[in-house]
C-alpha cells in the first residue's frame, strides 16, 4: 500500500500545482484585458 499512497500523493500535488497555476494565468488574463480595455478608453 505504500507506493499506492505515494502515486497518490504525486498525483495531488501535480493537480495541485496545476491548479494554482491554472488560475495565475487566468487572473493574468483577465487583468490584461482591464488594462487593455482602459488604456482603449484613455486612447479614445
Amino acid at each position: 500500500g505504500g507506493y499506492n499512497r505515494k502515486l497518490e500523493n504525486s498525483t495531488i500535488m501535480a493537480l495541485s500545482s496545476f491548479g494554482l497555476f491554472s488560475a495565475a494565468v487566468c487572473i493574468q488574463l483577465l487583468k490584461r484585458k482591464r488594462w487593455q480595455r482602459n488604456y482603449n478608453r484613455h486612447v479614445l
